[in-house]
């Protein structure tokens, strides 16, 4: 059995099933060999050969180590060895014919940017990358466990020894390194054989670190000096003109947001939510007040200040503001949806604009201690708590160079 090509097959190929313990033992042992790269140090005789014997030999190592320095290409060997591997095992026949290079190295076998290789931080360590196994630049530990993490400057160096590795063996069936690839689902990285028509490199990790910061929460709802109730008053103006359809929601929708988003906190729980909704007595729908008695119009019998006393409706049909209060409170009550038991205070009475406006009350207690009375500082410091903003993801892409070999 060809242990190097069972190597190639399986190792990189996500496992050994196809193996003996007993060669997978050996094979285990024989990647650290080869991938710790300590055979793969340029030899004196190699580089005497392309430094002294070839010009155009020379040429071309010196445009092929300055992209590897140019562009953060690393091994597990110096960028100046490397570049020796790869223009005399590479590129560079090994024929002492001068004459049929000319100058042609200054544009053939060059290294080209093909793509961009984005990095999905590992979730337990946001340092790593997230991998099928653990990779370090001289192996591949438990390549079919999907939780792995893997230094990114380790991952390359991996990828770039193999790339080295394959060049030095120079088989027929030579795979030219790894690819690397990021599952679309997951954003896990993984490893598959390159072309073998094309040589692949990675280097230049551009690094996009993630922001955090401290932000306060706004809020649109009043806060009370005690008490375990907020509240939000919305002018009748957010309603069309004698209608109960909504003219403008932006400030309700802010509102819900915030109740929504109270509601998904497991340390309080809003106990029940009021919607007040009024009528101005004095603004008369349909040649009515919508009092049940004029003369208690006359009398300041139903007003709002000093003491609240309105008149309340038993029906929407009693009148045109009847109507009004009833339907302005269903509104709302249609967009608040099932946060928290509904109950609704229909009132008609004097005050002109002022009268005419609906409120959200919301009763919120702490979870662990329902009976504790909230202060204004206790229902202070759950509408305005500040927040760490910690969803702003860094991002790490690699570079991919390749080059068409032959």
């Amino acid at each position: 059995m060809n242990l190097q090509k069972v190597l190639a097959e399986n190792m990189v190929r996500f496992g050994t099933k196809n193996l003996t313990a007993t060669q997978k033992k050996k094979l285990l042992k024989e990647q650290l060999d080869r991938l710790n790269l300590a055979a793969l140090v340029a030899t004196d005789e190699i580089k005497s050969f392309i430094d002294i014997d070839n010009d155009a030999g020379k040429d071309h190592y010196n445009i092929i180590f300055q992209f590897l320095k140019d562009n953060g290409v690393i091994f597990s060997i110096t960028q100046s060895d490397a570049a020796y591997i790869i223009v005399y095992h590479g590129t560079y026949p090994r024929q002492h014919d001068r004459t049929i290079y000319g100058g042609k190295y200054e544009t053939d076998g060059k290294f080209n940017l093909t793509d961009r290789v984005k990095l999905m931080d590992s979730p337990e360590d946001t340092t790593k990358v997230y991998t099928q196994g653990n990779v370090f630049p001289d192996r591949f530990e438990n390549p079919k466990d999907r939780n792995g993490q893997s230094d990114y400057f380790d991952l390359i160096k991996y990828c770039n020894n193999h790339a080295l590795l394959d060049l030095i063996e120079g088989s027929e069936n030579s795979r030219n390194g790894v690819s690397l690839l990021v599952s679309p689902k997951t954003g896990m990285a993984y490893f598959s054989p390159a072309d073998n028509a094309v040589t692949t490199l990675y280097g230049t990790i551009d690094f996009t670190v993630a922001k955090s910061n401290q932000v306060v929460n706004t809020t649109v709802f009043t806060i009370p000096a005690v008490g375990k109730a907020i509240e939000k008053l919305f002018p009748g103006s957010i309603f069309a003109t004698n209608e109960i359809t909504l003219a403008d929601s932006t400030e309700l929708d802010k509102a819900i947001a915030e109740l929504t988003t109270l509601s998904q906190d497991k340390t309080i729980k809003i106990t029940g939510i009021t919607i007040q909704s009024g009528a101005s007595g004095d603004r008369s729908v349909g040649g009515k007040s919508g009092y049940p008695k004029e003369s208690d119009v006359a009398a300041g019998t139903y007003t709002l200040t000093p003491s609240f006393k309105p008149y309340r409706p038993k029906t929407p049909t009693e009148s045109g503001n009847a109507r009004l209060a009833y339907g302005r409170a269903k509104t709302i009550q249609s967009k608040l949806g099932t946060l928290a038991p509904i109950t609704i205070d229909y009132h008609i009475a004097n005050g002109g604009d002022a009268a005419q406006y609906a409120k959200i009350i919301a009763n919120i207690e702490k979870t662990d201690s329902p009976a504790t009375t909230l202060t204004k500082q206790d229902l202070e410091n759950i509408l305005l708590q500040k927040k760490q903003v910690t969803d702003l993801s860094s991002t790490k892409n690699v570079k991919r160079f390749t080059r068409k070999n032959g």
